[in-house]
């Protein structure tokens, strides 16, 4: 049997579903959730005036989520690319059933998101559903994951971890000064003869 999807309210008020738990996915009914989820994240018309989602970064996520009563932490790294209705998502994740890719995966302005991971290595086959909101201006996403295998748990943590600029890339940021160098004025050579007498027997004392 499928699982049961249930519907909440996401950012902005528009209606969103949420998947209930379930003991068994067929293939048709595991595309039938990915295309609730797909449905359940409208495009943006245009950029909330008054946006608190900001802008979304692309780069490394860590979380931690709960599978069958454990939990577990993975890495995700999520690149989010602007199409002028919202942002088509991408990337891959490294989690305890192996190294996945992300198939495909869409966020709308507001921070609404579903996204599908495949799993590529170690539990070859099974496949992830996402769904959630992010709140891209603190880089956390709050929602939940359906497997093909009909697992499915919340995601306790999901969050930004912004990257720190390495040592060259800060060196390459410190603005280098081109100096010219200015030859001196050469010096003339006064011949001793040419001196005043009273020069000419000045003894240094030391």
């Amino acid at each position: 049997a499928g699982a049961v999807a249930a519907a909440s309210t996401g950012i902005n008020g528009v209606a969103k579903e949420s998947l209930s738990p379930a003991s068994h996915f067929s293939s048709e009914e595991f595309e039938q959730q990915v295309e609730r989820a797909r449905l359940s994240v409208p495009s943006s018309s245009s950029r909330p005036a008054t946006s608190a989602a900001g802008v979304p970064y692309s780069g490394e996520y860590s979380t931690m989520y709960n599978d069958r009563g454990m939990t577990h932490n993975a890495m995700m790294r999520l690149e989010f690319t602007d199409d002028g209705n919202g942002f088509r998502m991408g990337g891959s994740g490294q989690d305890v059933d192996g190294t996945t890719v992300i198939e495909e995966g869409y966020a709308n302005y507001y921070g609404m998101a579903w996204w599908r991971e495949r799993t590529v290595t170690g539990d070859v086959g099974l496949q992830v559903l996402s769904t959630g909101n992010f709140n891209f201006s603190d880089g956390t996403f709050h929602g939940m994951w359906q497997a093909n295998s009909g697992e499915s748990g919340p995601y306790f943590t999901f969050q930004a971890i912004p990257q720190v600029p390495t040592a060259m890339e800060v060196e390459s940021d410190v603005p280098i000064v081109h100096a010219t160098v200015v030859p001196s004025a050469p010096v003339a050579y006064v011949p001793p003869s040419a001196l005043p007498s009273s020069q000419q027997n000045t003894q240094i004392i030391t």
